[in-house]
């Protein structure tokens, strides 16, 4: 039987606390420390370039031209639901 809302906990520790990260998101100058496993799970565009062997897949870090403020409103929205 599943615990209802503990993948979202542990998914909110892992995008608060920042251990264990293994992937790099580059954007405005600043490198937000990611888990690949989080960004795959919530995009099948970051499950299509951490599994085709992409260059970024391998260097285990993208860089984003898009702007720094939406990037990481982005990455909340994957690691905890919530959008602001």
């Amino acid at each position: 039987d599943e615990v209802p809302g503990v993948a979202a906990k542990c998914a909110r520790t892992l995008w608060s606390d920042r251990k264990f990260t293994d992937f790099k998101i580059l954007c405005g100058g600043k490198a937000t420390p990611c888990h690949r496993a989080v960004l795959a799970g919530a995009s099948p565009v970051f499950a299509k370039m951490l599994e085709s062997g992409m260059v970024e897949g391998t260097c285990r870090q993208v860089k984003l031209q898009e702007a720094p403020k939406d990037v990481q409103a982005m990455l909340r929205f994957m690691y905890t639901g919530v959008f602001r």
